[in-house]
């Protein structure tokens, strides 16, 4: 996750903007006891952007080296980012996923696709404004954040499949008989060899790319034989496993929290996936959540300086940065977009504000305060505090004490979203979810909850007539 300037929001398609450095990620496992309910039931970490701040992804696979490519889904707020449908639906044939690794990997992503080609950047606003992306698509602001679902490839170790047996071409493993041009009756050679490490992971749940065997303290090379290393009979072997980081309404505290809205346009293209969408193993995702955090509350959170301030397009010129563009022409572009998608019609802070300057003195929702239960609907003046119908009827502010002169309404009642359900959890409390956060935390997890009502679907990309895969729920 990249810094950036927000481009100027105009009818210009920008090239792609240089990067300002990492945002600085931080494991909600860690200050557990500070963070708002809803941050600590979804779990995975936390980074801080200021209002209007605009960031970027770039992609880069844990095992370069490795041929195999992963599915991976971003949703912003439960929106998927290149489809905008719900991150619990498909449509078949439209791809929802960009593909990472590989031979054309995707390598960055700047923001929501609203047309071919072309992406809003991705800009943080507070929730319960109206202006993130969930909030026009689905007209609710109870996610926010990023979320990222991983689909790992299906791996087909070292056996290839040829045609007119050896020194021929291989044949696409994910392809079917009928698009490979095979008829009845035509031979197919298999091709393999035996690999020590794939035999003992049969014994183990462990992926192949996470793991290597050492013997006598010695990596196990890949081709090597037994002979090789001079391994005896009643030799050990040691399987070793190199855990990474495991990725799997606005409530309380919302006011802390940032949705992802629409900023200024940028020529970007999605790479189309060479596989289908079931080279992919779907039964096992794993999911990372991104908390956005309002600057103005990083120090409350965590007790460190706040983040250093986004710089202006002016100081961008004046510093003679420069501007990117891939030359990828050769790559095929995504089938990810429809006509009737609702990212087409998502307006982006520009506009949003634009068509808010009529209805003058605009407030972004915030808690009552003084009873937190209730969205904050009047601002008293002269002080300026904000209250709910129900605690704004006294003739001294609840909290300075100054003669109340005039209340000015500038949204409808509301409860804060989140308390109804009471599905939040308690940092304070034994619940498992916050010991498993802590845990991981001291040991340099990172740990993500998949919410039931936070369900992904199965990546979707190339259409298959004859194979029909199985709908498998996350768990």
């Amino acid at each position: 996750f990249r810094r950036v300037h927000a481009c100027v929001d105009n009818d210009k398609t920008h090239a792609l903007p240089p990067s300002l450095g990492h945002f600085k990620l931080f494991n909600v496992g860690q200050p557990a006891h500070n963070l708002p309910p809803s941050i600590l039931s979804k779990g995975g970490v936390f980074l801080s952007m200021y209002q209007r701040e605009a960031m970027w992804m770039s992609f880069e696979p844990a095992y370069p080296k490795q041929a195999a490519s992963h599915a991976v889904k971003i949703s912003v707020g439960g929106v998927n980012v290149l489809t905008g449908l719900p991150q619990n639906q498909s449509v078949e044939g439209k791809q929802d996923y960009v593909v990472v690794g590989g031979v054309n990997g995707q390598k960055w992503l700047d923001g929501i696709c609203t047309t071919p080609s072309v992406v809003r950047q991705l800009v943080a606003m507070p929730l319960g404004t109206g202006y993130t992306v969930e909030g026009q698509v689905t007209g609710k602001e109870d996610v926010g954040g990023i979320q990222i679902d991983v689909f790992e490839q299906y791996s087909s170790g070292d056996c290839h499949f040829t045609r007119n047996g050896l020194g021929s071409p291989n044949l696409n493993n994910y392809m079917s008989p009928r698009q490979l041009g095979l008829r009845h009756g035509d031979i197919v050679h298999l091709e393999y060899s035996v690999s020590y490490k794939l035999t003992l992971l049969n014994f183990h749940d462990v992926s192949p790319l996470i793991s290597t065997i050492s013997v006598f303290q010695s990596t196990f090379g890949k081709g090597k034989t037994l002979r090789d290393y001079n391994v005896q009979n009643g030799s050990t072997l040691a399987l070793l496993v190199c855990f990474g980081s495991r990725l799997g309404d606005v409530p309380p505290g919302a006011h802390m929290i940032s949705g992802i809205a629409a900023g200024g346009q940028i020529s970007q293209k999605i790479n189309r996936d060479p596989h289908p969408a079931w080279a992919y193993n779907t039964s096992n995702a794993t999911r990372l959540h991104l908390t956005v955090i309002n600057a103005a509350f990083f120090t409350q959170i965590t007790g460190l300086p706040s983040p250093p301030s986004p710089i202006s397009p002016q100081t961008y010129l004046q510093l003679k940065l420069p501007w990117y563009s891939l030359y990828d022409e050769q790559i095929p572009a995504a089938n990810n977009f429809m006509v009737s998608s609702p990212l087409a019609n998502v307006k982006s802070v520009g506009q949003m504000m634009g068509d808010d300057r009529a209805a003058t003195g605009r407030i972004h929702s915030r808690p009552c305060g003084y009873c937190s239960y209730e969205l904050a609907t009047l601002r008293l003046s002269p002080c300026g505090h904000l209250f709910c119908d129900n605690c704004a009827t006294t003739r001294l502010c609840p909290s300075c004490g100054v003669p109340v002169a005039h209340r000015l309404p500038f949204a409808a009642p509301m409860p804060v979203p989140g308390r109804e359900d009471g599905d939040g959890v308690d940092a304070t409390s034994l619940d498992e979810r916050i010991i498993k956060l802590q845990a991981s935390a001291k040991v340099g997890e990172v740990l993500s909850f998949k919410l039931e009502t936070h369900a992904v679907a199965e990546p979707s990309g190339i259409s298959n007539p004859e194979v029909r895969v199985e709908n498998r729920g996350l768990m």
